[in-house]
């Protein structure tokens, strides 16, 4: 083999390294050793004799030709290309296509898992990607902001509800790929009594007085007070998380309260 320079070979390389990850090939092994040697390339560091003969030996042999069944692998790319299917069901294909591709038998789930991406990405092909109602994008950007009041130890105690709060937060503020109904459904579930109160059932209503905490003026010590006050409007979600209502006091002055700072009747 004629002795070729650095920039020629790590051009190749690259192109290999590139081609393999177009095959769903990026975590085959030989995959790994090539853009680990662009990786010492790029950085100015030698290579070994050995290293080169290998490497040089793989971009002459190219891509290994797929051994799995070449139909199912046709299907995957073309479920990856189907504009609308999310990011994690485009990786997931390309898992399952680089098993496949290197004569690997999947198990039955693993089939079954497979079988049903390519189905949801053919019922998205044809129907276009399933998108939130304009109802349901109200509550759920009410959602978003809610999440806002939960701790990191809940999340760490609910990572379906998180990833669903991930999920929806992209696709409100990023325009990002639609989220899945059972993201949708699960933040709606897991919110729905305080999405109850701020969308059905307010604590309290314009219609009707309420009685607020008075504030307290700076300097001023003194025991919780409850003045008669009056709500001016629906409730809303303030940048802490919380809900609050628009109150205006008996002193004539407008606050946002929580629940825990109201009584629909005079306190003892």
């Amino acid at each position: 083999m004629p002795r070729k320079s650095r920039e020629l070979r790590r051009s190749q390389a690259s192109a290999l390294a590139h081609a393999y990850g177009e095959a769903n090939l990026s975590d085959d092994y030989r995959a790994r050793f090539v853009r680990d040697m662009v990786a010492r390339l790029d950085r100015n560091k030698g290579l070994s004799k050995r290293q080169r003969e290998w490497l040089d030996n793989l971009i002459e042999e190219g891509v290994p030709a797929p051994k799995g069944d070449p139909e199912l692998l046709a299907n995957i790319e073309a479920a990856q290309a189907v504009e609308g299917m999310s990011a994690r069901d485009v990786q997931i294909l390309g898992e399952f296509a680089g098993k496949i591709s290197r004569g690997w038998d999947l198990s039955e789930k693993q089939m079954q898992w497979l079988l049903g991406i390519l189905a949801n990405a053919e019922k998205i092909r044809v129907e276009g990607p399933w998108l939130p109602s304009a109802e349901q994008v109200e509550k759920l950007k009410a959602c978003v902001k809610l999440a806002r009041g939960y701790s990191n130890t809940h999340w760490g105690n609910n990572p379906g509800t998180y990833k669903a709060v991930k999920a929806v937060s992209e696709y409100l503020e990023a325009d990002g790929a639609p989220p899945r109904p059972w993201h949708v459904n699960k933040l709606l579930t897991a919110m729905k009594g305080k999405l109850k109160e701020l969308f059905e059932t307010p604590y309290v209503t314009p219609e009707k007085p309420c009685w607020a905490i008075v504030p307290v003026q700076p300097g001023e010590r003194r025991v919780r007070e409850y003045g008669l006050a009056t709500v001016m409007g629906p409730p809303q979600v303030n940048e802490a998380g919380r809900i609050v209502y628009p109150i205006l006091t008996g002193t004539g002055s407008l606050a946002l309260l929580s629940r825990h700072s109201l009584a629909k009747r005079k306190p003892r």
